[in-house]
């Protein structure tokens, strides 16, 4: 199963601390299930189909089939539209703050440097 969890992820294009923070599991649950450590939990499977609607669950429980259900991916509810412009705009304004503090580091060398 545990191939099968990382095809999904793969497929879904998240990362291993993308599906910790989606399904609010630690970083060290998720890492045990992927390194085959631990089983993935009843828990773990439900909020896996719940946050991504368009998880197969006979491919994920038997590998049957597709990773995700072509069925769904056409719902603009499967994608979890909303979640995802919350995440690009949270990381656009942590991008404007990065760049922000950047410029201010440069304007104070600078002024400091007599350049300005």
């Amino acid at each position: 199963m545990v191939e099968r969890i990382k095809k999904i992820m793969q497929d879904l294009g998240i990362t291993q601390k993308e599906l910790s923070d989606e399904l609010q599991l630690s970083k060290g649950t998720i890492s045990h299930i992927l390194s085959g450590r631990n089983k993935p939990s009843i828990e773990f499977i439900e909020k896996l189909k719940n946050r991504y609607p368009n998880v197969s669950l006979d491919y994920l429980i038997i590998g049957k089939g597709n990773s995700l259900d072509i069925k769904n991916n056409n719902s603009p509810s499967s994608l979890d539209i909303d979640n995802e412009l919350e995440r690009i705009s949270f990381m656009q304004e942590q991008s404007a703050r990065e760049i922000k503090f950047q410029l201010e580091s440069i304007y104070k060398k600078l002024k400091k440097q007599g350049g300005i």
